[in-house]
């Protein structure tokens, strides 16, 4: 171990945050490449190793996430057409989300300086809402309604 001198009589060495940014990252990164590897070699249609949806078995109502497991597979085997059929927003999201963790990483991990988007409470709200619509709207069983479901 290499610790500071006034920490050596106690055995104790403190982890830099850095350190700790980074062993999350990579943990982070090989957790998302495991679940995208599984989901790509396990069509989740037909093979159940990811758990079914709590609120849909308790229920019987979609979830804002609900089918966004089978949507992932879709997206991954490049039918676009069919990963919207499972769950619209997911898809419509996961550009945006993938590119928030990747500038959220570029700007942690290099020294890059990448402006940090102040979106403000506003967009929050707008994003809160947009998914209380959906999740509403994707359990009303009448036609055009009926489409959001997976």
């Amino acid at each position: 171990m290499n610790c500071a001198s006034e920490n050596k009589a106690s055995g104790i060495c403190r982890i830099s945050s850095r350190a700790v940014s980074i062993l999350a990252a990579a943990v982070i990164f090989v957790a998302a490449g495991f679940y995208l590897w599984l989901v790509y070699s396990y069509d989740p249609s037909r093979v159940h190793i990811i758990p079914p949806c709590i609120f849909h078995t308790v229920t019987g109502l979609y979830c804002p996430g609900c089918g966004s497991t089978r949507a992932m597979h879709a997206l991954l085997h490049g039918d676009i057409v069919r990963a919207l059929g499972f769950n619209l927003l997911a898809v419509v999201a996961m550009p945006f989300i993938a590119g928030a963790i990747i500038l959220s990483f570029i700007r942690n991990f290099t020294s890059w300086h990448v402006p940090k988007l102040d979106l403000g409470s506003r967009f929050s709200l707008f994003v809160l809402v947009l998914i209380m619509v959906f999740w509403v709207t994707r359990n009303i069983p009448v036609y055009p309604f009926t489409l959001l479901a997976p």
